[in-house]
């Protein structure tokens, strides 16, 4: 008996036939296809654009964090339309195609119940050590509690917006690359409730994660001890990078556990979408906004000490907290989707 069970290979997803001159019929649909493609990409422009007009508003004309407190009155609040948009946009289309009992939506379920705590505990528990909020101007002055290292206590310090920052950012990202699987780039993923590749366990350890992990925080510690620069704003080789540790422990650990079982499931192309847009959003957020008019800044002794000079000396784990959440949503809510079709074939 072989030890290693036989898995058929799944048959391709089915694909448009070539058009050819003599066939109108064909002609025609690759015609449609192409509409709707454009009006697709339309969509998604409008979805990006509207939000982030409404947001650079916000911005007083001539006005300067310099000459004013509160350069960008509600900025905080009225930016998390950037995500709330595409939200509202692809949730309709979502729940109309996939009703309850469908395993894509009780992975979406799944997914977005197990990794909002995450960005929650980032909050309550770190945020008032990695980051501060100088503009309350910039929010509704709604706030929650925080763990306080400095008191040891709760103190009522975080705004409302960065709750909602981290929910709605989880189902953002969950949506989008969903809709890209489905309708954008389909051809390139599994069929669903094809389980076929799937391998004869759900758990096992993916070594590589722990291996690139240990030298991406040895790269961050060395950097900081070594080379980050000292100003007259401080000096940034003190401390220890923990922000960038808390965010390699967000990738690496579901990397760690569920890589091998997710990845013949993934849609590298709709994943990779997903990821030019939330980078292109958190750019626009982070470099354009939030940063340069105090919505959060980020605590300097648990940083690497590496910035972005041109975009207001932004850390560059700005950028790497998205990219770290983009591949964490989409290694769990591949494995919780595929491992609910086995389960509902088995039973």
């Amino acid at each position: 008996m072989s030890a290693t069970p036989h898995r058929p290979t799944p048959a391709p997803r089915s694909t448009p036939s070539d058009p050819s001159p003599s066939s109108g019929g064909n002609k025609d649909r690759v015609i449609s296809d192409g509409a709707r493609a454009a009006l697709g990409a339309a969509g998604i422009l409008l979805v990006i654009l509207v939000p982030a007009v409404l947001t650079l508003r916000t911005v007083e004309e001539g006005v300067t964090r310099v000459q004013t407190s509160n350069p960008t009155p509600h900025g905080y609040t009225i930016s998390l339309l950037l995500y709330l948009i595409p939200i509202a946009t692809l949730l309709t289309w979502f729940f109309r195609k996939n009703p309850r009992g469908s395993a894509r939506r009780g992975a979406f379920n799944w997914t977005i119940g197990l990794l909002t705590p995450m960005g929650f505990l980032l909050d309550i528990v770190f945020g008032n050590l990695f980051f501060s909020f100088p503009n309350k101007d910039a929010t509704l002055q709604v706030f929650l509690p925080g763990y306080s290292f400095v008191t040891g206590g709760l103190v009522y310090d975080l705004p409302i917006e960065e709750f909602i920052f981290y929910v709605s950012g989880f189902i953002a990202i969950l949506l989008v690359y969903i809709w890209c699987n489905e309708v954008w780039v389909p051809h390139y993923g599994v069929a669903d409730g094809d389980t076929s590749r799937h391998p004869p366990y759900l758990f096992q350890l993916h070594w590589k994660s722990a291996v690139y992990g240990v030298i991406a925080l040895a790269a961050a510690i060395a950097y900081k001890k070594l080379f980050a620069t000292v100003s007259e704003m401080g000096d940034y080789r003190e401390g220890f990078p923990l922000y960038f540790t808390f965010l390699l422990a967000a990738a690496v650990l579901p990397s760690l556990l569920l890589y091998r079982s997710a990845r013949p499931f993934i849609n590298w192309r709709a994943f990779s979408f997903t990821l030019l847009w939330v980078l292109l959003t958190s750019l626009l957020w982070e470099a354009t906004l939030a940063s340069p008019f105090g919505w959060w800044h980020y605590r300097e002794t648990w940083m690497m000490g590496m910035h972005i000079r041109a975009w207001s000396d932004l850390p560059v784990e700005a950028a790497i907290l998205w990219v770290a959440v983009t591949y964490t949503t989409t290694i769990v809510y591949e494995t919780i989707k595929v491992n609910l079709h086995l389960r509902k074939r088995a039973s």
